[in-house]
């Protein structure tokens, strides 16, 4: 998981807010020791799946790619209508640039502890892909699905129906393409909605969406 080391470059240059922030989604833990978890727990749910036979056939490197860039886009795109239709009254967590940084690192350490270790206890349990992915996707939601509920009921639901697509439509991505289709789509997804759209929420201000 070269990439939770990549993320783990960038934690030095987070302001000490932005630190605690990430602390915060991890109960506390320093976001080393996190992203150092997550080197280490995706390793292994990765292993796992392999020897579960959860991956398809192989098939050529970077196949899939321009698909998973451009769902990862459209599924935060739709994400970030709701937040427009039916706001969640959250305050995006650091605006730029610390955006930048901040959400790579985070979104990383989700995908390895809140994705793919899910995702390979599932595989390992029930021995078949299909219903492991699609309880999976149940337990990996959004960050701002708790925002949503507080709001009501609607925002809740289409919020969690939106958010277990999106983690269903990564899951496939990972069987049928490997990880690099996963890893940008999450990207994607993670550039579109957390970084732009919550950047535009940060100029708008609490009353713009």
């Amino acid at each position: 998981m070269l990439l939770c080391f990549a993320a783990a470059s960038a934690v030095p240059f987070l302001s000490p807010e932005d630190k605690a922030r990430l602390a915060s989604r991890a109960f506390g833990a320093p976001p080393l020791l996190m992203l150092a978890a997550a080197t280490v727990a995706g390793t292994g749910a990765l292993w796992l799946l392999g020897q579960r036979g959860f991956f398809a056939d192989p098939r050529p490197p970077g196949t899939g790619l321009g698909a998973a860039l451009y769902g990862g886009g459209m599924l935060a795109a739709a994400a970030a209508a709701l937040d427009l239709v039916m706001p969640s009254g959250r305050q995006p967590d650091p605006g730029w640039p610390g955006a930048w940084l901040f959400h790579p690192a985070a979104a990383v350490a989700a995908l390895a502890l809140l994705h793919l270790v899910p995702l390979a206890a599932l595989v390992a349990l029930l021995r078949r892909p299909l219903p492991a992915m699609l309880l999976a996707a149940a337990v990996a939601p959004g960050a701002g699905l708790a925002a949503q509920a507080a709001q009501g009921a609607a925002p809740a639901i289409a919020a969690a129906l939106l958010a277990w697509a999106t983690a269903l439509v990564e899951f496939r991505l990972l069987r049928r393409h490997g990880l690099a289709a996963m890893v940008g789509f999450r990207m994607t997804h993670t550039l579109v909605l957390d970084i732009l759209w919550g950047g535009a929420r940060h100029a708008l201000g609490p009353g713009g969406a």
